[in-house]
């Protein structure tokens, strides 16, 4: 008599992601999508302050080459 077994995959990755990230989020109170936006919100803040000093430094040297040219008066500075 021959016994045959079939072997199938109960848990994939994604199930055991979403059952860790439910126990995690149901004892802990942690949650991926928290840990995502707050990782994207330094992200962002770090690249607005970039941008901010990138303009600032254009702003300054149109402003140089405005005086230097005789565009902008004494009272304008």
């Amino acid at each position: 008599m021959v016994t045959r077994t079939d072997e199938y995959l109960v848990y994939d990755f994604s199930n055991i992601l979403a059952a860790l990230g439910g126990a995690l989020g149901l004892f802990i109170g942690f949650s991926f999508y928290d840990c995502g936006s707050l990782i994207v919100d330094a992200l962002e803040k770090k690249s607005n302050k970039k941008v901010k000093r990138l303009c600032e430094a254009v702003q300054n040297v149109n402003e140089e080459c405005a005086l230097r040219a005789g565009i902008i008066n004494d009272y304008m500075v």
